[in-house]
């Protein structure tokens, strides 16, 4: 029973944390053609020229996490200490559970496709290939009720997912995901 609990809630926190994380202005739309010459107000910080160990550390874990310091990061690490949360966050989603991590990058990915944020979607999409989840199951991703690349487990999650972005989540699907996480 504990475990079933934790593996809810473990997957509640993981959609929750992505819906903030790609979540847009109420009333406002993706963009997802930015303006010609748009750019960060401020500028990324040189991963060559950081001296803060805080910062140093969150750059080594994302490297290894993501293949990548994102600009992102680098803004971010105008402050440090938003560097260290940002790296404990990651770390509370990548920590060991019963859920997978290539599942739980799966559940991401998906919100991330369902709130249209493209910068995230091609970030997680090489990180899911780093860990060994084929092409043909990311272009299946959409279509992961009728896709045979997914099986009852990876179903479920992605579809708590979706529902709790696009709608709500009913007691039965709640209970079917608490008995099997």
């Amino acid at each position: 029973m504990i475990v079933s609990i934790v593996g809810s809630v473990d997957l509640s926190y993981i959609v929750h944390i992505g819906y903030h994380k790609f979540s847009q202005p109420a009333g406002s739309e993706p963009e997802r053609f930015p303006k010609r010459g748009s750019m960060a107000r401020l500028p990324a910080v040189d991963p060559e020229t950081v001296k803060d160990d805080r910062v140093l550390a969150g750059f080594d874990d994302m490297a290894a996490r993501m293949g990548e310091v994102t600009d992102n990061l680098r803004i971010l690490a105008h402050k440090p200490i938003y560097v260290e949360l940002i790296r404990s966050v990651s770390d509370a989603i990548d920590s060991p559970t019963e859920i997978d991590p290539a599942l739980k990058q799966l559940v991401e990915l998906k919100t991330a496709r369902l709130k249209g944020c493209e910068y995230s979607v091609d970030l997680l999409e090489g990180c899911l290939l780093k860990r060994g989840v084929s092409e043909a199951k990311l272009h299946e991703l959409d279509f992961y009720e009728e896709s045979t690349l997914y099986d009852d487990k990876e179903r479920l999650a992605l579809k708590f997912a979706e529902q709790m972005i696009l709608d709500a989540v009913d007691d039965t699907l709640f209970n079917e995901v608490r008995r099997s996480f």
